[in-house]
């Protein structure tokens, strides 16, 4: 007796919530670039150590950041058969670690305690960890729809990483001179959120375009093209003052091009992507094979 097609894809969904055999090698590969992308932030955290007031401590922060990616690295070569519910919770945890160690130092009750005793060296920027955060959201989005099938091509979560990357990488830029000023200091909850923001912008395009891949199509569109919209309205305004008014943080004037880097082009990219969504799932309806 021949096994169809369907019984192939139906083998693949395990009991229990295992990951299907035909997704994992694109979960094993994202996993990875993950780890390898942690392991270049941490020497790039211990080449710039020498641009910190305690050049030590930021290289306990590259210590830290390379023991990550070490557990990272060492999930993904595990990554075959591994029930879906541990891998989420597993690379859950790995994103919530990344994402804590630019963050944590401006929860108010720690700042206080950094700033009293001289520790801000012990915490690094979020642009070192502009590549990874992205890549966890990829990974945790194909995680959590990997019972679905795939209805669009697995290229489109890798282009989403182009405008997510970007977004974090270049806005870093804006939220470090929010916390060089005065407000920033006197109110770090406010530095707090923006880095909250711009993390979570760069996990709505990856976490909407693996919707949409997924059979989430309008879901997923309605995210990107929120997203994206949003961004461009932002990036305007900051061309004018370079900092929300509502924040009040009497940040200097920003180059136009950090706007339009921040914001702009990502904002614009995501746009595309969203048509390139319709374009593929319009492609699909018209029997073009899909792409795994």
């Amino acid at each position: 007796m021949v096994a169809t097609a369907t019984d192939v894809s139906l083998a693949g969904l395990q009991p229990g919530g295992m990951v299907r055999p035909s997704n994992a090698p694109v979960l094993r590969v994202a996993a990875l670039m993950a780890g390898g992308s942690l392991l270049a932030a941490s020497v790039v955290l211990l080449s710039i150590a020498g641009t910190f007031p305690h050049p030590g401590h930021q290289a306990m922060a590259a210590l830290a950041t390379f023991l990550l990616a070490l557990m990272v690295l060492g999930s993904a070569l595990g990554i075959t058969g591994r029930n879906r519910a541990s891998a989420l919770f597993q690379f859950g945890a790995y994103t919530l670690l990344v994402m804590a160690l630019p963050m944590v130092r401006y929860v108010p009750f720690v700042f206080k305690f950094v700033y009293l005793n001289d520790l801000e060296s012990l915490f690094p920027p979020l642009w070192p960890y502009a590549v990874t955060i992205p890549l966890l959201f990829a990974l945790l989005g194909e995680l959590l729809f990997s019972s679905r099938q795939r209805t669009a091509p697995v290229l489109l979560v890798a282009a989403s990483l182009v405008p997510a990357v970007m977004l974090l990488f270049f806005s870093s830029e804006v939220v470090q001179a929010m916390g060089a000023t005065m407000a920033g200091v006197v109110f770090p909850w406010k530095v707090l959120l923006a880095l909250g923001i711009c993390i979570a912008a760069s996990a709505l395009i990856v976490l909407g375009t693996t919707g949409t891949t997924r059979g989430l199509t309008w879901l997923g569109l309605m995210v990107l093209l929120s997203t994206g919209l949003s961004l461009e309205v932002v990036s305007t305004f900051l061309y004018g003052s370079a900092a929300f008014k509502p924040f009040d943080l009497g940040l200097p004037r920003l180059s136009a091009w950090i706007a339009l880097a921040a914001g702009t082009v990502p904002g614009a990219l995501t746009l595309l992507l969203s048509v390139a969504v319709v374009a593929a799932h319009a492609s699909r309806r018209r029997g073009t094979p899909e792409m795994e």
